[in-house]
């Protein structure tokens, strides 16, 4: 399978590449009031209208300077994952896959090695 490899903040991640629709330069996100904590807002992409989730908090990570990243992958049902920097497309067997066990891995498929770095692999169908 392909994935697509990027950063939140220095931590590497990947994502099958079938599941993306694009990526783009993040622009103005709205506000959504009383929205689930992860959600950070919705963007018009050329008229659709797109959730946009902050990767931060929907991976447990410290939502801190979230204005540093730059991208947002958005994924083939309409929801954009904001992440800090995108990388390459790499080949990865899911037999190259650890599976990890943590509190939440309810959107982590597991862990693989690439080029010599770990890139945790996070499922594609999250809600």
């Amino acid at each position: 399978m392909k994935c697509l490899k990027f950063s939140i903040k220095q931590e590497y991640f990947g994502i099958k590449i079938n599941c993306i629709k694009e990526i783009v330069e993040r622009d103005e996100i709205t506000n959504i009031p009383n929205s689930s904590p992860e959600i950070e807002g919705i963007m018009d992409l050329r008229g659709n209208v797109t959730s946009i989730i902050n990767s931060r908090i929907l991976l447990d990570m410290d939502d801190t300077d979230i204005d540093l990243d730059k991208y947002v992958i958005v994924l083939e049902f309409d929801k954009g994952l904001i992440v800090t920097e995108v990388h390459e497309v790499f080949e990865l067997e899911k037999s190259d896959i650890d599976n990890i066990i943590t509190e939440d891995s309810s959107h982590v498929l597991g862990i693989t090695e690439h080029n010599d770095e770990f890139i945790t692999i996070i499922k594609s169908d999250f809600n």
